[in-house]
């Protein structure tokens, strides 16, 4: 029987992109904050010299979570550069991004924040918040946990502008596992996948830490490949199709 028609073909990869993960979560324990801090200010400044970069008047850039490539610098650059910043939030099964100007009105659940029933801001300006554990997508009763599983600092729509319609951003994503081909394993939720089927003219651009390249990665139909792959050790332009 057609594997593809039995439905076997859809289990094996999403197992195979399991195990890569795994892989990719061993080699991050291996790293310590001075490590992870050295190699993100490589790529920041991998970043900050492309012309795609120096060009785009707004930047669409992940907030990072620990074991990412950090990420705050450049923003910092971007807005002091007078670039315009959106960074996404999880609402349902949907991702969103809101312009911020500042970290002021950008948040994390954490369960602590949750336990004590707390709003205030880290050292870094980043607040906690545990008014909810979980994000509302807009006309719907659907709810993700994301946000408090992950811990992802999300910026508050009642004071940030939503900017979906600025495709010609430079988006800036994060992934878990790449090869030089430029196929990408995210973390599973198909966020970035799915925004970029619709938003489909954004110039793109992935940052990983060099041992996150692999020869070859699973990929499916609907995995999305980044135009630029950037490491602390180069950048890779995706292969003509």
């Amino acid at each position: 029987m057609d594997e593809h028609v039995s439905g076997q073909i859809q289990p094996r990869i999403t197992d195979q992109k399991k195990k890569f993960r795994r892989i990719v979560a061993a080699r991050k324990r291996e790293c310590g904050p001075q490590l992870f801090a050295g190699m993100s200010e490589k790529i920041i400044a991998q970043i900050l010299s492309l012309d795609v970069f120096r060009n785009s008047e707004t930047v669409f850039v992940y907030m990072d979570i620990p074991g990412e490539v950090k990420t705050r610098s450049l923003i910092e650059h971007c807005l002091k550069d007078g670039k315009k910043v959106a960074i996404p939030r999880i609402e349902g099964n949907s991702m969103r991004f809101y312009g911020i100007d500042s970290f002021r009105h950008v948040s994390v659940l954490t369960p602590q924040s949750i336990r004590t029933n707390s709003l205030a801001a880290g050292p870094d300006g980043i607040r906690t918040n545990s008014r909810s554990s979980e994000a509302y997508c807009p006309g719907s009763k659907k709810r993700s946990s994301m946000p408090s599983r992950l811990q992802i600092p999300e910026p508050d729509p009642a004071f940030c502008p939503c900017m979906d319609g600025e495709e010609s951003a430079l988006m800036i994503m994060p992934g878990v596992a790449y090869d030089t081909s430029l196929n990408r394993i995210g973390y599973g939720g198909g966020f970035y996948d799915r925004y970029l089927q619709i938003h489909r003219h954004h110039p793109t651009a992935a940052v990983a830490y060099h041992f996150q390249i692999f020869e070859a990665v699973p990929h499916e139909d609907t995995d999305i490949r980044p135009q630029l792959l950037i490491t602390e050790r180069g950048i890779w332009p995706a292969p003509a199709v």
